[in-house]
């Protein structure tokens, strides 16, 4: 065996040691994994707003509009060119849907406002202790991004109450625009 070899084959093994107990304990215990900011990005948002029994740490120049019907708040921050993020909130009991559904219904909305949506496969993660579904997008025609823009939607309940987080931005943009969406927390 030449040394080059034995090289990578001990990189895969240290690999594997060092992992995969952590992957089997998560798996193991049906947990999945823990959505949080890059701490770099974290530095660009504002401080912690807080709203009707929620909070989260809104993008730093970003214009804040809150608007309420029958049905849903909807607390949105947006700035001219570079994306904007929406919390969600239902007003009314949810029906008794899944995360995924909820999703769905969320995915099918986008379909018929954007062009060409491609989305990334549904994931499980927990934020602030909360179990959410997520997908990622790319879009052509959303509002204010030339081209091509990217975003993502989060899904959870808090008991009964459907909470919708959902963002977009360019290229350059959206991933500080999910930062602020992984500071979201319901408040005691």
């Amino acid at each position: 065996m030449n040394m080059r070899k034995f090289v990578a084959i001990l990189g895969m093994l240290s690999f594997c040691v060092l992992t995969l107990p952590q992957i089997a304990r998560c798996q193991e215990a049906g947990k999945p994994p823990t959505w949080q900011p890059d701490e770099a990005r974290s530095k660009r948002l504002a401080a912690a707003a807080k709203f009707e029994g929620w909070s989260i740490r809104p993008l730093s120049g970003y214009e804040n509009r809150t608007k309420k019907d029958a049905r849903e708040t909807r607390t949105t921050w947006v700035k001219q060119d570079q994306g904007a993020m929406s919390v969600i909130q239902a007003l009314n009991p949810a029906d008794k849907i899944t995360l995924e559904q909820g999703l769905d219904r969320v995915v099918e909305l986008m379909k018929q406002r954007w062009r060409n949506v491609e989305l990334t496969p549904y994931e499980r993660g927990v934020i602030d202790g909360k179990t959410f579904v997520r997908t990622r997008y790319s879009a052509e025609g959303l509002p204010g991004v030339a081209g091509r823009g990217f975003g993502f939607v989060y899904a959870t309940y808090d008991a009964k109450t459907p909470f919708v987080i959902t963002g977009f931005g360019t290229e350059k943009t959206i991933e500080d625009v999910e930062a602020s969406a992984l500071t979201f927390r319901i408040l005691p």
